[in-house]
């Protein structure tokens, strides 16, 4: 529906190192029904989700175990910064104070 827009060959052909576990389907957006390959991409899309999904659930409950991880590291290294942009802001008024 898009000028320019990849034909279905052109995308297979840019996404070939995932086609075995994919499905590309030409169709309009634009219709005022449901083009028909919109409807069979989401029945292949379900099918694939509810055929393989304890191995789905187990890539994104690792994924997000990984994520939540990473968060974790990013919030103790942000403290830290924080601590450390703290304790020179006292010291540096610490030394700049003018004994009486």
């Amino acid at each position: 529906d898009t000028n320019g827009a990849l034909n279905a060959e052109q995308l297979s052909a840019k996404l070939s190192d995932v086609a075995e576990r994919i499905q590309i389907y030409e169709c309009s957006a634009i219709q005022q029904n449901l083009d028909k390959n919109i409807k069979n991409g989401i029945s292949w899309i379900l099918k694939y989700i509810y055929d393989n999904y304890d191995e789905l659930l187990g890539k994104v409950t690792t994924d997000l175990a990984h994520i939540d991880e990473q968060r974790k590291k990013d919030k103790a290294a942000r403290q830290e910064r924080i601590r450390k942009a703290k304790k020179e802001k006292s010291t540096d008024c610490d030394s700049a104070l003018i004994p009486l």
